[in-house]
């Protein structure tokens, strides 16, 4: 009994070391040159938290009036993130009326969830996320931010909507911050836990030579 014990113990010590994790990709948005147009659409690649993998990337196009192009912002403060071009205040910023489209195509299991947060959010301001299936198109309210400046929300996508769509309710505001989950991996062993292990092989032995003396 003893013996199965043990065994039982290192076979679940195993389990936990090679336990599946679902990990984040994070998406950079300031890609290309700063505070300038970067094109109507651009794709980035997913970078994962450390010790990780990440095979997501999403693809960003501008829609609005007057065939706008996504704006990398970067002018400090809160003033980061991608903007649209067709800002009639000259901020370069996301308008009631336009929006950043995000094709969730190339994102692993994309309705498991996602996060995002909105920058340049100031009084009477506000932004929401929509999601659709066509290219181009507003469909179904998916998130009604907070009213604040980089304040990530993670929501789900339980319908598995192709695209999601960023825009501003009043004001403008800049897409800052976008994140979401790639598949689950397997991590190797660090050295707390392979102890463990040891620890566990070790008492497994020790019960066996007690049974033989």
């Amino acid at each position: 009994m003893k013996r199965q014990t043990a065994f039982l113990i290192a076979v679940g010590t195993v389990g936990m070391l090679t336990a599946p994790n679902v990990d984040a990709c994070v998406y950079n948005l300031n890609t290309g040159t700063a505070n300038s147009a970067i094109g109507t659409t651009v794709t980035i690649a997913g970078t994962a938290t450390p010790g990780t993998t990440c095979g997501s990337s999403v693809t960003l196009a501008a829609n609005g009036p007057g065939s706008p192009q996504l704006f990398n912002k970067q002018a400090g403060a809160d003033e980061t993130g991608l903007g649209l071009t067709n800002d009639p205040s000259g901020d370069n910023e996301v308008t009631p009326g336009s929006f950043i489209q995000i094709d969730l195509n190339s994102v692993t299991n994309p309705m498991i969830g996602l996060s995002a947060a909105a920058n340049s959010v100031q009084a009477g301001e506000s932004w929401e996320i929509f999601g659709s299936n066509t290219a181009g198109t507003i469909g179904t309210t998916v998130l009604h931010g907070p009213d604040s400046s980089m304040t990530e929300v993670t929501f789900p996508n339980p319908t598995g909507f192709r695209f999601l769509d960023f825009t501003a309710v009043s004001g403008n505001v800049l897409l800052g911050a976008l994140d979401s989950f790639d598949t689950p991996v397997t991590g190797a062993p660090e050295p707390a836990s392979l102890a463990i292990l040891g620890a566990s092989l070790l008492g497994f032995g020790l019960m066996r030579r007690r049974r033989k003396s």
